[in-house]
């Protein structure tokens, strides 16, 4: 059972994927809106890294990342895109690692998992894209039950 505080991080996170999903957001940087996200990266060649990286990613509206130049029909409505400026963003190895934001309040939330992204690492129009996690919150507090 979700404890009230748990509850109101994931109503956050839902208004959140809900603003993102709904197409109000265009290509901006969220930092500017209500976040600040970023995502754990490999070094910026590509390469894998001894020391934790990270980036902050201007969050892509969901129309313009399945546009037919862009992610097209790989983009799913359970999938949020941050990056493409040709600047930062996951790369190989990056896969499993987080998108964190930072809420209105201060507190980081767990908004996406790396899921895939440019095989050459930061290219334009194609942001890194993360599988939405307030679409898998019903089943990851069902496993929470049944094996918590």
């Amino acid at each position: 059972m979700a404890t009230s505080g748990a509850m109101k991080q994931q109503t956050v996170l839902a208004k959140a994927t809900e603003l993102l999903i709904s197409r109000k957001i265009a290509h901006h940087d969220f930092r500017l809106l209500f976040f600040r996200c970023s995502a754990l990266q490999t070094a910026t060649n590509g390469d894998g890294s001894d020391s934790l990286q990270q980036a902050l990613l201007p969050v892509v509206e969901y129309n313009a990342c399945k546009h037919p130049d862009w992610w097209s029909f790989l983009m799913t409505d359970k999938m949020v895109c941050a990056g493409g400026d040709g600047k930062v963003g996951s790369c190989m190895g990056d896969s499993g690692g987080p998108l964190n934001c930072q809420n209105s309040n201060g507190i980081w939330e767990v908004h996406g998992i790396v899921s895939f992204g440019a095989p050459s690492c930061n290219q334009v129009q194609r942001p890194s894209v993360f599988t939405r996690v307030s679409a898998y919150v019903s089943w990851i507090n069902s496993i929470l039950i049944q094996y918590g």
